[in-house]
């Protein structure tokens, strides 16, 4: 969405439009403009022919909800001379907001300083943002004027490392910065690892909440001689403002233990802080367990006792063969452990199940949790026991689990009645979603009571949902996609009801139900019009 002085005009950036693609387009009376649901890496507004003037007046831009990577180039930035304001939010996969990495940036930025004219910079919930700045590689001085607001739950630092130079004379001045903050950011150890000097000359008011493993503000020289106030927790009502004699020693001072405990919403758990905890953190809601590399390696079970407000989850980045016990093995922290809504897993190189599978009793934390994503767990050979059921699951995501042959058993399916959203993406050996693990009739129909989609994507061995002559029920389907999966001939062979399916999408071939087509039909012909 663009918005002008004197227009309103909404484009879509993913096609192919003149309007945006020509390297001759400008847009010199631009004032604000807002990108939203865009799927690229990059923003394809930007292009390294886009004319100096083309958005020399823009004021404001907003980006929302897109899956770009990194988002301002340095070409693009040195053209935004009136630039004031920034927001980014709800964009999952990006990873550096200014982006100085190419080799022509970088000999500029060594000959010559870059001024951003930013007075607020607001970065929310971005899960993968590792960095503001991209790679710093470079002498002189950057003039940042901005104010940081986010909830950047995997940014580690805000500038990132210089390689193989010496920095201790190195200046980064924040020439009209008056106003930081730093919020709910659990992986946060410091604002820049590197021994550079920070000048703030304007800095006023500083926030720094939520951000539990920031010990020190950096390893260099301060200076922020009209700084004021430091204000240490998120609401008004409890503010108590502290302030030292600089920023690093107010950070070290406020982030005492007592004052993580009682503040922090999310907090990361890792090889090095594990066995220091003993405390109770009765505010944490989100907790990440990451990097246990050791080998024989077991996750720390007995730990989630100290987060009994706990709702998400995030493993990652680990050695663990599995994540939860059985009940019989953990008899003693029974009603301890707190029921849990969303569980993430990534990176775990060699997980071979997340639920233990040889227990007499029902898996654990399964029954409660409304979320389920499972990334590049590439040994994983079973999603669940047969015996777990998922009756609260809303949204199950698997990517990149490529010895999984199938999702789950039918005794499991049933369970799924609360499903509305089913993304299986990358499985390289998986056959079919459902299995019927005994090749035994299974009493009644399968009934997906609430699955409103269902996304499978490149999963070149799949051949159908499941291969059983079993009667299965998606009263609320209304979109299926397929795309990629080259060896499915047909959905399933047992009886399908879909009465409000209205879209099925395979490849490039997309129809519109208009009555209650057979599935199966439509599955057929249109895999048979991409060969």
């Amino acid at each position: 969405m663009m918005k002008g002085q004197h227009f309103q005009h909404k484009t879509d950036f993913n096609i192919e439009d003149p309007a945006t693609n020509n390297h001759k387009v400008s847009f010199p009376e631009l004032e604000t403009l807002e990108l939203s649901y865009l799927n690229s890496l990059i923003p394809r507004i930007w292009d390294d022919k886009l004319p100096h003037h083309s958005l020399s007046n823009l004021k404001t831009l907003t980006v929302s909800y897109c899956g770009f990577v990194k988002l301002v180039p340095l070409h693009v930035l040195k053209s935004l001379n009136n630039l004031q304001e920034l927001e980014v939010r709800c964009c999952n996969m990006l990873e550096t907001v200014f982006d100085f990495e190419d080799l022509n940036d970088y000999k500029e930025m060594v000959s010559s300083s870059v001024i951003v004219p930013l007075k607020k910079l607001r970065l929310r919930y971005l899960p993968k943002l590792k960095n503001v700045l991209g790679n710093n590689d470079r002498q002189g001085e950057i003039n940042l004027v901005s104010s940081l607001d986010g909830s950047c739950h995997q940014i580690e630092e805000l500038m990132t490392k210089q390689k193989k130079e010496d920095n201790e004379d190195k200046k980064i001045i924040f020439s009209k910065l008056e106003f930081l903050e730093l919020d709910e950011l659990p992986r946060l150890k410091r604002f820049c690892s590197q021994n550079y000097t920070f000048k703030f000359p304007l800095l006023q008011h500083a926030i720094v909440s939520e951000c539990p493993q920031l010990t020190i503000f950096c390893s260099g020289a301060i200076h922020a001689p009209l700084l004021q106030k430091v204000r240490v927790t998120r609401t008004w009502e409890s503010d108590r403002n502290i302030w030292m004699t600089d920023l690093n020693a107010t950070i070290q001072h406020r982030f005492t233990i007592q004052e993580v405990i009682s503040t922090t919403k999310s907090m990361a758990l890792n090889a090095e802080n594990v066995t220091m905890i003993r405390d109770v953190f009765p505010k944490v809601e989100t907790l990440y367990v990451e990097s246990f590399k050791d080998e024989g390696v077991t996750f720390p079970y007995s730990s989630l006792e100290r987060f009994p407000m706990l709702k998400k989850l995030y493993v990652e980045n680990s050695s663990f063969e599995e994540v939860f016990p059985s009940q019989d093995e953990i008899l003693d922290f029974m009603g301890k452990i707190p029921s849990f809504e969303e569980l993430y897993i990534s990176d775990l190189d060699q997980l071979k199940s997340i639920w233990k599978d040889d227990s007499q009793l029902p898996p654990i934390h399964q029954c409660l949790i409304k979320c389920l994503e499972v990334i590049s767990c590439h040994s994983l050979v079973k999603l669940a026991p047969s015996s777990a059921s998922f009756q609260s699951l809303g949204r199950l995501s698997i990517s990149g689990c490529h010895q999984l042959v199938y999702l789950v058993t039918s005794s499991t399916a049933k369970s799924l009645v609360s499903l509305k959203w089913l993304g299986i993406n990358n499985c390289k050996k998986m056959e079919e979603i459902v299995l019927n693990e005994n090749n035994e009739g299974v009493e009644g129909a399968i009934i997906f009571n609430r699955l409103e989609r269902i996304e499978l994507t490149n999963m070149p061995s799949l051949k159908m949902f499941s291969s059983q002559s079993q009667t299965f029920e998606f009263p609320e389907l209304e979109v299926i996609e397929i795309i990629g999966c080259h060896e499915m001939k047909m959905f399933c062979p047992g009886v399908l009801e879909t009465p409000e399916l209205s879209r099925v999408k395979i490849e490039e071939y997309e129809m519109k139900w208009m009555d209650k087509g057979d599935l199966n039909k439509t599955v057929e012909m249109l895999c048979s019009a991409k060969v």
